[in-house]
């Protein structure tokens, strides 16, 4: 193939040439019987020329594809043939057509975006009682109950809203009177759907504390006496016996001088007391026992004889 098309080309290029000598040759003949050569004329022969060689090179072109033929045309009186420059044109294959583009995609294009449904909430909230447990005794009358609900909602026990936190634990406190009873909590979700749960638990208030009182035990009598009232000795003392109840205590008491004993097994007692007084100066001292009977007796210190 590459040789049939040089072959044209040479072919077109001589026949290129050959219309511009017949142009130059009409040029350079004058036209017989003329006595006035409108400038116009020989224009347009070279015009026809031109044509004529213009019409070669588009032949050539339509043929080849291959080849560009150029002529430049001077002043009225000197016309210029220049030779045509050959130029090879590479036409790469085209793999796959240009993607079509819609009239409307030139303009911003709109996103329809689906329409949404919103769908009714209708289902209950959840509602679990943790503590107490159904049939739970308990001896303290007002107790907490917690529990889980669906987080948002709110929990009832009749009148009374139980405190939720964001995680949806709740916990109330209520009173509860003697025997069974019967709790109802109500849960309720943001779009008004109710549930509920139940428990039971038994307030069972402690036995009442007795209280015993004890019984004085029969004591045996108390008897107390002074031996010596006056007392010249030194330093000064008295002595006290009597009877009680066996094991008690027996208290001698005064500013002076004061002692303690124990009441034998048999019912009897004796202490030995001794005084820290001016002589001469008169006292009174008190005798009792562990069950607050008591006998008074007087005491002096005399000088010696």
């Amino acid at each position: 193939m590459s040789v049939d098309f040089e072959t044209r080309a040479r072919q077109a290029g001589a026949a290129v040439r050959t219309a511009v000598a017949e142009a130059d040759l009409q040029l350079a003949t004058p036209p017989t019987n003329r006595t006035h050569t409108p400038r116009r004329q020989p224009v347009a022969h070279l015009g026809w020329a031109l044509s004529g060689a213009a019409l070669a090179v588009a032949v050539l072109v339509s043929v080849s594809g291959l080849f560009e033929t150029e002529v430049v045309a001077g002043d009225s009186s000197t016309e210029t043939s220049v030779p045509a420059t050959v130029t090879t044109v590479t036409t790469p294959p085209t793999t796959e057509p240009a993607p079509v583009v819609p009239v409307e995609s030139s303009t911003t294009q709109t996103t329809v975006e689906p329409a949404t449904t919103t769908t009714a909430d209708v289902v209950a909230p959840i509602i679990e009682i943790l503590s107490p447990t159904d049939g739970q005794v308990f001896e303290e009358k007002t107790i907490t109950f917690i529990g889980i609900t669906e987080p948002g909602a709110r929990v009832l026990a009749g009148p009374y809203e139980a405190t939720v936190t964001e995680d949806g634990s709740w916990s109330i406190k209520l009173v509860l009177s003697e025997g069974e009873n019967r709790a109802v909590f109500t849960a309720i979700d943001a779009a008004g759907n109710e549930a509920i749960a139940v428990v039971t638990p038994v307030y069972q208030p402690p036995a009442p504390v007795t209280t015993t009182t004890k019984p004085k035990p029969e004591v045996e009598a108390f008897t107390a006496n002074a031996t010596w009232i006056e007392c010249s000795s030194e330093p000064p003392f008295d002595e006290y016996y009597g009877t009680g109840h066996p094991g008690s205590w027996v208290e001698v008491v005064s500013p002076y001088g004061s002692g303690e004993t124990i009441v034998g097994a048999d019912g009897k007692w004796y202490i030995k007391v001794t005084f820290d007084v001016p002589r001469g100066k008169r006292i009174e001292v008190k005798v009792k026992d562990q069950y607050g009977r008591t006998q008074w007796f007087p005491f002096v210190a005399v000088e010696p004889a």
